[in-house]
């Protein structure tokens, strides 16, 4: 069957010495592998992927897939829309690498949503286009995931029960004065939730966090990622954030 798809590179590893396998989600089919040739000339179909197929690069491509097979066969593709600033920028490229990571991790078993894509391209847009420091752009990327993926609470609701000393329970999603169990926020991360939750990409060079502050946050969205998708693993490229 053949398939004409908007898909973004989660992943390209290599297989064997004749070609790798790259890892692309599709807007309506979700996360698909295809074959990726290794060998041939400067025009061929190999060269073009492996020249346009890269971690977060945007494709629409034409392929063809099979029944029962694990890996599909890529048949044309042409970037759409043209990112070279992701690709070219030492710090947005590290940044790719993460995002990629995280998102086949959260992913692969998830059904093809297109809220989620068109969220996923409109944030690749802008990282394209920015100029401003992007060290909270992980933060406010995950926040507001949540909602594409069906999973973001009403926080304006939620802060009308918020009490002073208050735990956050992440896996419940609620306030509660008692020590919870599982992933939480702590008293003094409650505190700052209401003003956390506002985080956006047009405001998030105002919000200044230490280091540990920015990988605690993290790693609390991830969690939230967990809750919902189940258990999916530590992110290997998670370092780094160390160096935006």
């Amino acid at each position: 069957m053949l398939v004409t798809s908007k898909a973004i590179v989660l992943s390209k590893v290599p297989y064997n010495d004749r070609y790798a396998v790259a890892n692309l989600y599709l807007r309506e089919q979700g996360v698909v592998a295809y074959r990726l040739p290794l060998q041939g000339g400067k025009k061929s179909l190999a060269t073009r992927l492996r020249r346009l197929v890269y971690p977060l690069s945007e494709l629409d491509i034409v392929a063809e897939h099979k029944p029962l097979r694990s890996i599909q066969t890529l048949i044309e593709v042409v970037p759409n829309p043209i990112r070279l600033e992701i690709f070219l920028e030492p710090t947005k490229r590290k940044l790719s690498f993460f995002l990629a990571e995280t998102l086949l991790k959260m992913l692969r078993n998830a059904k093809g949503d297109s809220a989620i894509y068109d969220y996923i391209s409109r944030s690749l847009d802008f990282l394209e286009k920015t100029s401003s420091e992007i060290d909270n752009f992980p933060i406010a990327f995950f926040l507001h995931l949540l909602s594409p993926c069906g999973v973001s609470p009403d926080w304006e609701e939620i802060m009308l029960n918020y009490q002073q000393g208050d735990y956050f329970n992440l896996v419940d999603v609620r306030f509660q004065n008692s020590l919870p169990r599982g992933e939480f926020l702590t008293k003094e991360e409650a505190q700052f939730l209401k003003t956390f939750v506002r985080i956006s990409y047009n405001n998030m060079h105002l919000f200044h966090f230490s280091e540990e502050e920015r990988r605690r946050s993290i790693h609390l969205l991830l969690s939230c990622y967990r809750i919902h998708f189940g258990y999916f693993g530590e992110v290997h490229s998670s370092e780094v954030l160390e160096s935006l």
